[in-house]
């Protein structure tokens, strides 16, 4: 169970830094445009916000580990 927890607390140990990142990264979104730095910030704030949303779902993921011993499956969606 310590290890479940170890891994949760790296894991959200890398959010913090990666929404302190997204954060500097919309700093330099509020200014005005300027063609090639505004464009690869753009491209910049997408790929740490699809990390971000990585992550949360793997902290998500160890925590059911950590609650239930195994490893999370999800139910696929049923068919009419």
């Amino acid at each position: 169970m310590a290890d479940e927890n170890e891994h949760v607390k790296n894991l959200e140990k890398a959010l913090g830094g990666l929404i302190d990142r997204r954060r500097q990264i919309a700093i330099g979104l509020s200014e005005p445009f300027k063609r090639g730095r505004t464009e690869n910030l753009q491209e910049r704030f997408n790929v740490v916000q699809t990390t971000i949303e990585a992550v949360r779902k793997a902290i998500d993921e160890e925590k059911h580990i950590a609650e239930t011993g195994k490893p999370f499956v999800p139910t696929p969606p049923r068919v009419a």
